[in-house]
């Protein structure tokens, strides 16, 4: 499998990467910013991809990668509400593929949520509901 991994901390991506490698044998492509992300995105195709919301220009990455494949497989790692807030996570699931973790998950917390993805609703799920 395939991943593109992109964090501005580089302890964090090194840790999914080592984990992500040694006990799945996935391949991992590490992008600490937009150019870097970009040009994976135009060199490659991803199962999955992992992003830090937070980082510096976390919107126009995930407007990238939406704009090239509307249904690629995301997990966020946030605790910005964004567009959930505003429309629910009904929204993002069934518009965007892409579902959310708290930023302090674990290596293996991620690993869970690839092997559950299409089952997996995400912390937020209803919390914004009216």
């Amino acid at each position: 499998m395939k991943i593109l991994v992109i964090d501005k901390e580089k302890e964090n991506l090194l840790s999914i990467k080592k984990t992500f490698e040694e006990e799945r044998g996935f391949h991992v492509d590490l992008s600490y910013s937009y150019e870097e992300t970009t040009s994976f995105l135009n060199n490659n195709k991803y199962e999955f991809i992992i992003i830090d919301f937070n980082i510096p220009s976390g919107n126009e990455i995930l407007e990238a990668i939406l704009k090239d494949n509307k249904k690629q497989k995301i997990i966020t790692l946030s605790e910005i509400n964004g567009v959930s807030e505003k429309k629910g996570c009904d929204y993002c699931i069934e518009n965007f593929n892409k579902r959310r973790l708290v930023k302090k998950c674990t290596p293996q917390d991620i690993l869970n949520i690839i092997d559950i993805f299409d089952d997996f609703t995400c912390y937020f799920k209803n919390k914004f509901a009216e």
